[in-house]
């Protein structure tokens, strides 16, 4: 199938994806219910070394995005956790909302 096809494809590149393109892609797999554990991986390591990097909505889809894979990546959650904690005061209602509900899925 097509998520199975994208799946090297996205692996092979992932260190070149964007923030956001992390986040989509992550939301697409989770979304379909596809599990890719090697491509989970990547993205939660990439995204993992770039967080600081990314604005708070595309950290908040990410965390949503395993969340609701229900892929666990403890240092993903605890780099996320790290990075929004300072940036808490100014976060929109969707970013706390969003954010809270996927701490509270991963059981983080």
């Amino acid at each position: 199938d097509l998520f199975k096809a994208l799946a090297p494809a996205c692996l092979l590149r992932v260190d070149s994806f964007t923030g956001p393109q992390l986040a989509q892609t992550a939301w697409g797999y989770a979304r379909a219910g596809h599990k890719s554990q090697p491509l989970f991986d990547a993205i939660a390591s990439t995204a993992t070394d770039r967080l600081n990097q990314f604005n708070s909505h595309t950290i908040t889809l990410i965390a949503r995005a395993f969340a609701r894979a229900g892929y666990r990546s403890p240092c993903l959650f605890d780099g996320i956790a790290a990075e929004v904690a300072p940036r808490a005061a100014h976060l929109d209602a969707a970013c706390l909302a969003g954010t809270a509900w996927a701490f509270a899925k991963a059981g983080h």
